[in-house]
């Protein structure tokens, strides 16, 4: 969602299949009493909800034509996912903010709390419903003495947690770095994966559910409890070594935790380490999956751990100035929860989604200075796991300035831009533009400028004192930047002419009276209307499928057309005639097309196959004879759509600038003019390079 809200453009992303196989994955994947979590699969499951009811209602109907409107719509869509998973709305809102938005506008505000605060209500009601709770309350309700406290002494363990956490969440994102990198550069896994994509879930399916079995070794470190139990044990107010004798917990406490036969650091140390790379192999796995909440487990265990230490450090506690109660074992749970979660997603907000989750603010200045102690130790040292997860997929990635760096109001656009910039001019020829989109199809943008910048030699002979003196002067021509074309737009520039299409109408109406095919074809005509096809002609590229061997075999046997009788081939010289001029599978439908997908011993199945290949032919030889008798053509830019407000900078323009335009806005290229001159580009890949390496950058 991240790079989704930047502006790139993920194919198959919103659509309604992904979102069918988003539940369905997400359902089957929480049931595997894996180490996942379901906030990444909500904030999905939000934005397709989103993205349908905004193609569906009446009260947006321009919602997906205004790009900046459907990024409004999709960050709220965030809020409501991260809401809906913990019953946080305030939390939910500044979390998705932190994780998904580079800039955030502050109308948007209004709209992300009021989707937020009906997803946390009606998630809130939901659990009273299905009786999962007697009343309306927090996600993990804990009881911690709110009149005092802790005293202000108690500040150095809370920081001291704090950075133990943000190294541990460093360490966290190299292991997830470094698995990651075993899976794709080891052959024997390579060999796997290739095999079949279900392979390595069900071998690590196996290895987890095997180590977490209660039975086995899962009765030492709580094997049999889900993420939700679990925090409920870790989020205790009392300490471990005094549990309540006879009672419901006791019991629980020994038969999951098994403290009557070990120590209770054992357990507490087993189910840390086990959270912890049992999360990092999880999120590895292509299932509909979230990070936060094994994350924040694993942090809760590794606070509780480090509560119940203090005690055995300090048995009278903290030398404090007042009589107030230590923070209890519980109590730092929280703290370590909100840290390394914090420190792993590189969000201040955790502290809030904890707050809300436990209903209690009685420790929330120490969980906000861990937070904040976690993000600057784990910030020096690792990048974030989503930022992490982008780069693995290679996403279009903005890193973030670095934060201790003054070079970054040093470096400037010349030193970073490329000289080498491909562009149209207003006497630019069709060839020429059909050149540029064959040899550099990547580029989806074009700038476009008033005349070539070529160097004009003069040679001026000065005569004096009988010496002859050759002064070069070189003049640039005026390359004046006017504005930028997607290529979406050139293809138009490039259409031919309807094609007549009365051939068919005569030998159609021969055999049937109709009106509305013959005034479909005139109004929507394939070869008119495929500028993909255009495009990939353009390309070189193939423009249509192989007819298969079965259906060639059926054309050359004289034996099928001799056995069908005289009208049944007077209809098929009909219909074939038809393929010749219309694009016959845009008129058949979906119902037609799937009719003869089951029936493939249908006379018609073959002559489809057939017209696949001639009309897209005839179309490939119209396109290209039209290209070739209008090659030296300069370009009409009268019909198309420019875009005169393309974004520039000056060669000055410092990298700091340079990053926050690219954040504010959105951009993937800027165009770096001098006196309104284009000389040089900067895209995205550019700017990344060059914040990686600004310590030991070189300016030109």
């Amino acid at each position: 969602m991240k790079t989704l809200l930047r502006g790139v453009v993920l194919k198959e992303y919103l659509t309604f299949r992904t979102f069918i196989v988003k539940v369905i994955g997400l359902t089957m994947a929480l049931s595997s009493s894996l180490p996942l979590g379901k906030e990444g699969p909500f904030v999905h499951i939000a934005s397709h909800l989103a993205t349908l009811l905004s193609k569906w209602t009446i009260f947006m109907p321009h919602a997906q034509e205004d790009s900046y409107l459907n990024k409004e719509i999709l960050a709220a869509a965030c809020a409501v996912g991260v809401a809906s998973t913990y019953g946080a709305p305030v939390g939910g809102v500044l979390f998705s903010i932190e994780v998904t938005s580079v800039f955030f506008p502050l109308r948007n505000y209004w709209r992300c709390f009021l989707a937020s605060l009906c997803s946390a209500i009606v998630f809130r009601l939901l659990t009273v419903a299905f009786a999962e709770a007697a009343t309306v309350e927090a996600f993990c309700p804990t009881s911690f003495p709110a009149e005092f406290p802790f005293d202000i002494l108690y500040l150095i363990p809370v920081c001291l947690l704090g950075a133990m956490c943000g190294l541990f969440g460093a360490a966290f994102v190299h292991l997830f770095k470094l698995w990651t990198k075993l899976i794709k550069q080891t052959k024997w896994v390579l060999n796997i994966t290739k095999r079949s994509p279900f392979i390595y879930p069900a071998l690590v399916v196996l290895l987890i559910a095997t180590l977490n079995c209660p039975a086995l070794c899962g009765k030492y470190f709580a094997g049999g409890l889900t993420s939700k139990e679990s925090v409920e044990y870790l989020f205790q107010n009392f300490s471990w070594t005094n549990v309540p004798k006879n009672s419901t917990i006791n019991d629980n406490m020994n038969k999951y935790w098994s403290l009557e036969k070990t120590n209770l650091f054992l357990p507490l140390t087993l189910f840390t380490m086990n959270m912890f790379w049992m999360t990092a192999m999880s999120i590895t796995m292509a299932v509909p999956s979230g990070t936060f909440i094994p994350i924040f487990v694993t942090g809760a265990g590794f606070g509780r751990l480090f509560g119940e230490i203090i005690p055995v450090l300090f048995p009278n506690g903290l030398p404090t100035i007042n009589d107030v109660p230590n923070i209890t074992p519980g109590g730092y749970a929280v703290i370590g929860a909100a840290a390394f979660s914090g420190s792993v997603t590189r969000a201040i907000s955790t502290s809030v989604v904890v707050i809300e989750m436990t209903g209690q603010t009685t420790y929330f200045l120490p969980t906000i200075i861990a937070v904040l102690v976690s993000n600057a130790v784990c910030s020096r040292l690792q990048n974030s796991l989503y930022d992490t997860i982008i780069c693995n997929k290679k996403l279009p990635y903005l890193p973030p300035i670095p934060p201790t760096s003054s070079a970054v109001h040093m470096v400037t656009a010349k030193d970073i831009m490329i000289d080498t910039v491909h562009y149209l001019t207003l006497n630019t020829t069709l060839g020429e533009m059909v050149f540029l989109l064959r040899k550099y199809p990547n580029l989806d943008v074009f700038p476009l400028v008033d005349s070539k910048g070529e160097f004009t030699i003069i040679i001026i002979i000065i005569i004096k004192t009988f010496r002859y003196f050759i002064k070069l002067k070189n003049f640039l021509e005026s390359m004046i930047l006017l504005g930028c074309i997607r290529t979406s737009e050139l293809v138009k520039l490039i259409w031919p002419k309807q094609p007549n299409v009365e051939l068919f109408e005569e030998k159609y109406h021969q055999s049937r009276s109709t009106t509305d095919d013959s005034n479909y074809l005139k109004s929507n005509n394939s070869l008119y209307n495929n500028s993909s096809l255009i495009k990939k002609i353009l390309l070189q590229q193939s423009v249509c499928e192989r007819p298969g061997e079965e259906a060639l075999q059926w054309l050359n046997d004289k034996n099928t057309l001799r056995d069908s009788n005289a009208e049944d081939s007077s209809q098929l010289v009909i219909i074939e005639d038809y393929f010749q001029v219309t694009n016959f599978g845009n008129i058949l439908g979906k119902s037609i097309q799937s009719a003869l997908k089951k029936n493939r011993n249908m006379v018609l199945l073959p002559l489809l196959k057939l017209h696949e290949r001639r009309h897209s032919q005839e179309d490939t030889n119209t396109i290209e004879r039209w290209i070739s008798g209008h090659w030296n053509d300069k370009l009409k830019y009268d019909n198309i759509e420019i875009d005169p407000t393309s974004v520039q900078l000056l060669e000055r323009s410092s990298l700091h600038k340079i990053h926050t335009l690219f954040s504010l806005l959105g951009l993937h290229i800027l165009y770096v003019t001098k006196l309104g001159r284009l000389v040089g580009v900067v895209s995205l890949k550019e700017l990344r390079e060059a914040l990686e390496n600004v310590p030991t950058f070189v300016p030109r």
